[in-house]
């Protein structure tokens, strides 16, 4: 499987958690909240930074929480250069930074690089057995035919 390289810039994020709804006799509680960044970037550490600001505003103690999620909106084509007077954008260096990071992750293996801020226990995994084929999307997926 290829890696996608998508080559965009996300002007925002959208960080969202929530308990399970199932839980009977559990307190529930769902919250969201969006963060829209001055200039659009694909800085990784921009992002996560951004991430854990918006979960510190959301998060509330004495809950089992189910879900959680960040997701990136209005992205837009890498080459679209929005100018701001009073914000600095990514610059060559962190786009070099970001770059280095892909291509050693692509040579190495996917994880060889990350930001120190994900942890180095991998003790979760996502559960992906009950997923969809995915024929539309991923060429060694598609059924064969004889």
């Amino acid at each position: 499987m290829r890696p996608l390289v998508q080559k965009s810039r996300a002007q925002g994020i959208h960080v969202m958690l929530r308990t399970s709804r199932f839980s009977e006799g559990r307190p529930q509680y769902s919250n969201g909240v969006n963060y829209s960044f001055p200039i659009p970037t694909g800085d990784t550490r921009l992002i996560v930074k951004a991430a854990k600001q918006c979960l510190k505003q959301i998060y509330q103690p004495g809950y089992s929480y189910q879900k959680t999620g960040v997701m990136l909106t209005d992205l837009i084509p890498d080459s679209f250069e929005q100018q701001h007077l009073f914000a600095k954008g990514d610059d060559s260096r962190s786009e070099r930074l970001m770059a280095t990071m892909d291509q050693i992750n692509k040579q190495m293996g996917r994880n060889t690089l990350f930001l120190a801020s994900q942890g180095t226990g991998r003790t979760w995994r996502m559960r992906r057995n009950l997923r969809s084929p995915r024929y539309t999307t991923q060429w060694d997926e598609l059924p064969p035919i004889y």
